[in-house]
């Protein structure tokens, strides 16, 4: 992994962890359906968890853009060889 592919992560991170905190703000200072969702602390990190998986899907192409298929060299994976073998 290079770099940049480090700090696509590490952005997905911080914006997921962002997300999280600013509903969970929203949630806890209007509606009553906030304070109760967000009042065990696991929700919050269950929902982090699930928007980092959602932001890294989302930007997948621009994180690894390439073929998973391909060998480093670019040359195809053959078939009797899928899993590196």
């Amino acid at each position: 992994m290079t770099l940049g592919n480090w700090l696509a992560l590490f952005v997905a991170l911080v914006t997921a962890a962002e997300v999280v905190r600013a509903l969970r703000h929203r949630a806890l200072r209007r509606d009553q359906w906030g304070r109760r969702f967000f009042r065990l602390r696991t929700t919050s990190w269950g929902l982090g968890i699930l928007m980092f998986m959602v932001i890294v899907a989302l930007v997948a192409p621009l994180i690894a853009p390439f073929a998973a298929m391909l060998r480093p060299g670019g040359a195809p994976a053959v078939a009797d060889q899928v899993y590196g073998a």
